[in-house]
């Protein structure tokens, strides 16, 4: 077919990997190979629905669908990186714990934070405040 073997198992996995109405929709044609990409990832079929279905009646673009998937997929878009970077150095409990001692680096990396550091004792400070803030955010979502 003219393809490779990965793409071919590919392209026979999104009959079982997406719900009905996607599948349908590609073979319409209303939906592109591209929307399926992105959506890859997804574990949530419902999901996986709603951003068919934001595509389908116009309230989101196919890249604004694009941002959310890889969002939702917690990939990093670019920008992201800087804008995370950003955030830590702007915050005013974690800015203090930033400098010389730890340094957010390989913001090259599409999908890597590499935080160095040098003095333990602030690192686990940091990743102790980065923890309780998740667990916060986390609680607040299941409210």
């Amino acid at each position: 077919v003219g393809r490779g073997a990965a793409a071919v198992s590919r392209a026979i996995e999104i009959f079982n990997r997406f719900p009905r109405e996607i599948t349908e929709a590609f073979e319409r044609g209303e939906l592109r190979q591209a929307h399926l990409n992105h959506f890859w990832r997804l574990e949530d079929r419902a999901t996986i629905l709603a951003l068919w279905r934001a595509i389908k009646s116009g309230e989101l673009t196919g890249c604004q669908a694009r941002e959310k998937a890889h969002r939702i997929d917690d990939h990093w878009l670019p920008g992201d990186r800087e804008k995370l970077r950003d955030n830590l150095e702007a915050d005013p409990v974690i800015s203090p714990l930033l400098g010389d001692e730890i340094r957010v680096a390989n913001l090259m990396n599409k999908s890597r934070l590499t935080i160095e550091y040098t003095d333990k004792k602030r690192f686990w400070e940091l990743v102790g405040i980065l923890a309780r803030r998740a667990v916060k955010k986390s609680k607040g979502k299941s409210n």
